[in-house]
């Protein structure tokens, strides 16, 4: 079963740069593997995209971010085969389009930290692209959000 963690986020530009910027937390050259995203165009600063519906939320929307990390053990998938690395990225994708509909989404997909095991950051834009309201409390909680990985895992 996968580690699942998720957090409401303020700043989120600060946190779209930490996922996406810089060297790798294990010295390499790059921290993601593999970056997906929903409702967005790679070719225009995701930042950029995203900035679009926060400015659409109303005044006392603080949230712009909702970040689930999902962390898959060295038994469930091996950080040096490609194809275990696309099967994490894919069970981000599905979490997202099931249960974050209408909502931009990147799904960073990393091999760098500490103990070098595969895991996803993935980034959803907390003011939807249809109606500019958050997410219902539920989508942030996690006894739903770890139930939710665990079924698509």
């Amino acid at each position: 079963m996968p580690y699942t963690s998720i957090k409401r986020v303020t700043n989120g530009a600060a946190v779209l740069d930490y996922v996406l910027k810089g060297e790798g937390h294990d010295g390499s050259g790059s921290r993601n593997r593999i970056v997906t995203p929903i409702y967005m165009n790679k070719d225009i600063g995701y930042r950029l995209q995203m900035n679009k519906y926060w400015k659409r939320a109303r005044s006392n929307h603080k949230v712009q971010i909702i970040s689930i990390i999902q962390s898959f053990s060295q038994k469930e998938f091996d950080r040096e085969n490609y194809e275990d690395i696309l099967k994490a990225n894919e069970i981000g994708q599905t979490l997202v389009e099931e249960h974050y509909p209408g909502r931009q989404a990147l799904i960073c997909t990393q091999t760098d930290g500490e103990h070098g095991l595969v895991h996803n950051h993935i980034l959803i834009n907390d003011v939807s692209m249809i109606d500019s309201k958050a997410c219902c409390r539920f989508q942030y909680h996690h006894t739903c959000v770890a139930p939710w990985t665990d079924e698509i895992a």
